[in-house]
């Protein structure tokens, strides 16, 4: 399948959700999905990126600057990930544990509060 085909499917899809939190970490495939969310649901999707003492002030400025160039709504989660002994003692993958940073419970409450309005 060629890259538009897929493009074309991955907003169909976005749209037949019907909005959409994108977990952003400013990198390449959020950036994009974050993007791709905003063009097929304008304003029903909403990216998240985590205020974190351990993701550098630079990195959560640049996801800022590039979501304001591009017109996505964005906002900050205040994470807490130094609380959790297992992050602390670097027990799990640096992937499993940037995971942890967007909670159930936090991404639970976002919906919640996104859908009121």
């Amino acid at each position: 399948m060629a890259l538009e085909s897929k493009q074309i499917v991955l907003l169909g899809s976005l749209r037949d959700l019907g909005s959409v939190i994108v977990a952003y970490s400013g990198g390449a495939d959020s950036a994009y999905l974050a993007w791709a969310a905003h063009q097929a649901l304008g304003d029903r999707a909403i990216a998240i990126t985590a205020d974190s003492a351990s993701f550098p002030e630079s990195h959560k400025r640049d996801a800022g600057e590039f979501a304001r160039e591009q017109g996505f709504r964005h906002e900050y989660i205040v994470t807490h990930e130094f609380e959790n002994p297992d992050y602390v003692k670097n027990v799990r993958t640096a992937a499993s544990t940037a995971r942890t940073n967007y909670s159930p419970g936090s991404m639970r409450s976002l919906a919640r509060e996104e859908s009121r309005t």
